[in-house]
């Protein structure tokens, strides 16, 4: 059996909750994303410790909020890669528009030969009209759109 884990990608968020801030009013800087790719490392290695066969990463772009904080899930999967035995990596979610095809395909390609073929199939998705560069559609072409993949 085959047990695969998901990491959503946020800092560390000690006043979250009702009583904290809104989600909207938060800001984080790079000592808070240094210290969330230190934590995505940590959690790669006891997930490779533990059995665990895939570790599966998001993408997302320009979140100050602090929620989704990788916007590169190659070269961290690449670095986790290094730090670990056998668990695999996975990209949830590359959102397309942010990336080159052709940069996205071969940078994935020499991941893959670079960690011995121990990254996951990728899923290419346009998350976001807005992010898709489409944002005066009318809402059921945003939908349309925002739901396109390709699963490679």
């Amino acid at each position: 059996m085959r047990i695969d884990t998901n990491l959503l990608g946020t800092v560390r968020m000690p006043d979250a909750g009702a009583d904290g801030p809104p989600a909207t009013s938060r800001r984080y800087g790079r000592a808070d994303y240094a210290q969330a790719y230190a934590d995505f490392v940590e959690i790669a290695t006891a997930a490779d410790t533990l059995g665990f066969d895939t570790l599966w990463y998001t993408e997302h772009h320009f979140q100050h909020e602090g929620y989704e904080v990788v916007p590169n899930q190659i070269q961290l999967g690449l670095y986790s890669a290094a730090l670990t035995r056998r668990l695999r990596f996975g990209q949830m979610f590359n959102i397309v528009p942010q990336w080159h095809p052709l940069r996205l395909a071969e940078d994935f390609a020499m991941a893959d030969v670079l960690t011995r073929g121990r990254r996951r199939a990728v899923r290419l998705h346009v998350a976001r009209p807005v992010a898709a560069g489409h944002p005066d559609l009318p809402p059921a072409a945003r939908q349309e759109v925002g739901h396109r993949e390709i699963l490679a």
